[in-house]
């Protein structure tokens, strides 16, 4: 969290400068940079509560465009935190009121984030159907009381099953990587591996994005200050090619029948 709060600090300085001034529009942009960083580095509770003291600044100064924004960070908030529900009754409000300002920059980007929440909801939804036991088959079925087991090695033969645990191949991680990055800034073009991320387009939505898609494609848990910590994409592969060994999910299983 170390290179979270380097991010956070100076943007919470800037709301405590800018409230000094006692300018509402400052201060209510401040905010909403300081829960756009929040909401990055994955302090929800923090961003939630700086998004809506954003939304309360620019409704007292009759801001809607900024009110839009505000409410659209608050559904991203809510999405990050897997609430898909109210996440997206929350994003198609900041939509709605993006387009009756005339904000076709916060409308494109609050629909989008409404095709990811929906995008998400389904591939929870299939994942979680898949995962539901189907009707065992016979020959799986636990053998009766003094029959032989169907698992049992046949005379004259042994099955030897060795578990060893391994990481993830770092070529896989590297190029799923490079394609998840593209696919979150929206580029063709290829990324540079040693290149900063945040510096290649990437912002709050879809650093968030990118991060949970990276954690479901890969099965490997990431700390929620990865981008942070973590700035280039060689050195993000890197990490999850170590977490995975600190994990030792992945055992290759081997059998030799003699």
């Amino acid at each position: 969290m170390r290179g979270a709060e380097k991010a956070v600090r100076p943007a919470r300085e800037a709301v405590t400068v800018a409230k000094a001034t006692g300018k509402r529009s400052l201060v209510s942009t401040c905010l909403y940079q300081l829960a756009e960083v929040q909401l990055m580095s994955y302090q929800l509770g923090p961003a939630m509560g700086s998004a809506k003291e954003a939304l309360d600044k620019f409704r007292e100064g009759g801001d809607k465009a900024g009110e839009a924004g505000a409410i659209i960070l608050i559904a991203e908030t809510h999405y990050a935190g897997g609430k898909h529900d109210k996440a997206e009754e929350t994003v198609k409000e900041g939509i709605d009121l993006a387009a009756e300002c005339g904000d076709q920059r916060k409308e494109s980007y609050g629909k989008a984030l409404l095709q990811q929440i929906q995008d998400s909801r389904r591939a929870q939804q299939e994942a979680a159907q898949a995962a539901r036991p189907a009707m065992m088959p016979m020959h799986m079925l636990p053998p009766q009381a003094g029959g032989p087991s169907p698992e049992t090695p046949a005379a004259g033969s042994s099955a030897v099953v060795e578990s060893k645990q391994v990481g993830l191949d770092p070529n896989m991680v590297s190029a799923t990587v490079q394609e998840m990055a593209k696919q979150a800034i929206g580029v063709d073009d290829e990324l540079f591996l040693d290149s900063a991320l945040m510096d290649s387009g990437m912002d709050s939505l879809t650093a968030v994005s990118f991060r949970n898609g990276l954690q479901q494609q890969l099965g490997v848990k990431l700390p929620s200050s990865l981008m942070f910590d973590y700035p280039t994409m060689k050195e993000v592969s890197n990490r999850i090619v170590e977490l995975s060994l600190l994990d030792g999910s992945w055992p290759k299983m081997t059998q030799t029948c003699m």
